[in-house]
């Protein structure tokens, strides 16, 4: 997934279209599967596309959870073991993966009863695949409840029911997987987007502990840095720009300095590009901190640039001594 998805190696962020191919690819294959083979054939295939899918959930619920340790302070960042892969598997993928378990199983099942008949399902008229997916869906955990309570639909009408045994068995494990597993995965996920969110909502507040706000900063996912970058150069109030330019450091965000440098001259407050530069100085002097040939070349192309531009001397000496450090 890692070589698949591609994540930038600064942020995490992977490209939309890559999620979108990914999504195609895999219900192609399983179209053409469905197709194609007979039904043995098509329920181990399905079953074993349905087992990839689970094994990426899980993945994906270590890594969160690993993340999650290294936030509360539990879990040392340089003893993770799957932080480097967290952006190979971002939250688009999570819910797409989930939604194509959730139809291979509807496959699996689909040709477990040409297979068995009447063993999952009591006998039935042939009904095509749409009917065979809305009647799964109905066997997510309080989807039936809902649909029962408020008489949407006559279920006793339908032309599929499952068997008080082999039936009863495969409702369980579809509550059970979707309800401990998926369920789990999505609902971490967005418990881990809403601690990123509230982290920068910190930035904003005035009553926050900027010593503390570097420490939770440091710990966070890489996905945080592209907003604390996009708080330092473009926030509305200085104050904030300041805070947020503060944990660069802290944070170990290396896109930072090209990124402020490329915006110096459009920063109109001299004492925050002074601080800006100050940081970069911090950043370049932490031995942790290790920047390629290419970040180096284009953070000094940028320091040529600025240099010619318009500073107070303040400014100009920082920046000659960013390109000495370098």
């Amino acid at each position: 997934m890692n070589f698949l998805m591609s994540p930038n190696k600064i942020n995490g962020a992977v490209k939309y279209w890559r999620v979108g191919i990914w999504f195609t690819l895999n219900i192609l294959i399983l179209t053409v599967f469905q197709y194609t083979l007979v039904a043995w054939y098509l329920f181990g295939a399905s079953f074993a596309m349905m087992g990839f899918y689970l094994l990426i959930i899980i993945s994906k619920m270590v890594m969160i959870g690993e993340d999650n340790l290294i936030m509360e302070g539990m879990l040392h960042k340089d003893k993770a073991i799957f932080r480097q892969l967290q952006g190979a598997i971002p939250f688009a993928i999570l819910v797409t993966t989930s939604l194509m378990f959730f139809l291979s199983l509807t496959v699996s099942v689909f040709a477990l009863d040409k297979m068995l008949p009447e063993v999952v399902f009591y006998s039935h008229d042939e009904v095509n695949f749409f009917y065979w997916l809305f009647m799964m869906i109905l066997q997510i955990p309080l989807i039936k409840e809902v649909v029962d309570f408020f008489e949407l639909i006559n279920l006793d009408n339908m032309a599929l029911h499952l068997t008080s045994t082999y039936g009863t068995i495969l409702n369980i494990s579809i509550e059970l997987t979707i309800g401990v597993i998926v369920y789990s995965a999505i609902m971490l996920q967005l418990k881990q987007l809403k601690q990123i969110k509230s982290l920068i909502k910190a930035f904003e507040s005035d009553e926050g502990d900027i010593q503390y706000i570097q420490q939770r900063a440091s710990r966070f996912p890489s996905i945080v840095k592209k907003e604390l970058i996009n708080l330092s150069l473009n926030h509305s109030n200085q104050k904030v720009r300041r805070r947020a330019i503060s944990v660069a450091p802290y944070a170990k965000i290396i896109s930072f300095p090209q990124a402020f440098l490329y915006h110096l001259n459009k920063e109109e407050k001299e004492d925050l590009k002074e601080w800006g530069l100050k940081q970069i100085l911090k950043m370049l002097s932490d031995y942790e901190v290790v920047l390629d040939n290419k970040r180096r070349n284009l953070i000094n192309k940028r320091l040529k640039f600025q240099i010619t531009k318009y500073h107070s001397d303040v400014v100009i000496k920082l920046l000659h001594d960013i390109a000495e450090k370098l």
